[in-house]
């Protein structure tokens, strides 16, 4: 309950937070750089987070899967940059490359998040069919076992 709350908290403020500065003075500028700002602590709190991830996970077979999300990380960050960077520059034609620049990585980012999350869900899956398959087993000669105890208790139980 708490992550869904949190999420519509999130959501309503990102929707809301622009229409009242447009509402307030006409300029948007503040509230875009504040966005870049948090895009870029929240871009390398995840890398942070990720570079932790890949100690813990050492030797694991996560931890080669976490470079994935390290590089995510880092093509975010760097489109955050770029795109703080298109607003210093003057000649409209270099920012416009920036800003395909900064697309790019956005792009590349979200590719990287997706071979991270294809290749840890088909571990995930190798891993639970591994187990089912040793849980099938197991569930397989338990039935036989209790079934011969059950008719040997209501064998015995009905003899005394």
């Amino acid at each position: 309950m708490r992550r869904s709350a949190f999420t519509l908290f999130a959501t309503g403020c990102s929707i809301a937070v622009p229409s009242l500065a447009m509402a307030a003075d006409g300029s948007t500028e503040a509230v875009s750089w504040g966005i870049g700002i948090v895009t870029l602590l929240a871009s390398v709190a995840l890398l942070l987070i990720a570079l932790g991830l890949a100690r813990v996970a050492t030797g694991s077979a996560m931890a080669e899967n976490i470079s994935y999300v390290v590089a995510a990380c880092v093509c975010l960050a760097g489109a955050v940059l770029a795109s703080w960077s298109m607003r210093l520059v003057a000649d409209p034609t270099v920012a416009e490359q920036i800003g395909l620049g900064g697309a790019a990585l956005d792009t590349v980012g979200i590719v990287l998040f997706c071979i991270y999350f294809y290749r840890v869900r088909a571990a995930l899956k190798r891993f639970l069919v591994a187990l089912s398959g040793q849980d099938v087993m197991a569930r397989a000669e338990v039935p036989e076992e209790l079934g011969e105890v059950s008719a040997g208790n209501e064998a015995g139980g009905g003899a005394q």
